[in-house]
């Protein structure tokens, strides 16, 4: 949160793709579903019409999505997960593997975090305290709480991205994205 807070409305000197920029929002959708089509396969197949239906509204959606992704803007990580954080004792020492560094909204990380994180009942313990959070750091921007919850809803369907692609392209050590992709839905 102090990283979000302190690039809250702010531009880098140096180059970073926005969520919505144009080139990245023209090339999800037919990687999407193409990755989608090898890895749904080794997923519970009475569950791939409901997960269908979500991806491909995420790949037809996938501008108006990042788009809403943009409005507040900050440095986002962009694979914000447990593997990426190192701790001295319970003490978070050190974020690693920032190549998917971007603008977007902060909600792109905490939706990200909490989707690769836990199931559906760990997120739902945190959330409230999250958006709290987060909406009284952010307030002065616009970021209420109901705008919080927005953007999480979209940046949860969001942060499928990633590991769907994972998945298809590793398909030997594809337990791991599997559970993260069966504990979003």
């Amino acid at each position: 949160i102090r990283m979000h807070e302190f690039w809250m409305g702010k531009q880098p000197e140096c180059f970073l793709p926005q969520v919505n920029d144009q080139q990245i929002t023209d090339m999800i959708p037919q990687m999407l579903l193409h990755c989608w089509g090898i890895t749904k396969a080794s997923l519970n197949p009475d569950n791939n019409k409901r997960i269908d239906a979500i991806i491909e509204d995420l790949a037809n959606n996938i501008k108006p999505i990042a788009d809403e992704l943009s409005v507040h803007s900050t440095i986002i990580h962009g694979d914000l997960r447990m593997e990426n954080l190192l701790f001295r004792g319970p003490k978070l020492d050190v974020i690693v593997d920032w190549q998917l560094l971007a603008m977007g909204s902060p909600m792109v990380d905490v939706a990200y975090f909490l989707v690769q994180s836990g199931g559906k009942e760990e997120r739902e313990q945190v959330e409230a305290r999250v958006f709290a959070l987060y909406s009284q750091k952010f307030a002065h921007t616009g970021l209420n709480q109901a705008r919080l919850e927005f953007e999480y809803r979209l940046a949860t369907k969001y942060s499928l991205i990633i590991p769907i692609m994972a998945a298809a392209e590793d398909m030997h050590a594809f337990e791991v994205p599997r559970k993260i992709i069966t504990s979003a839905f």
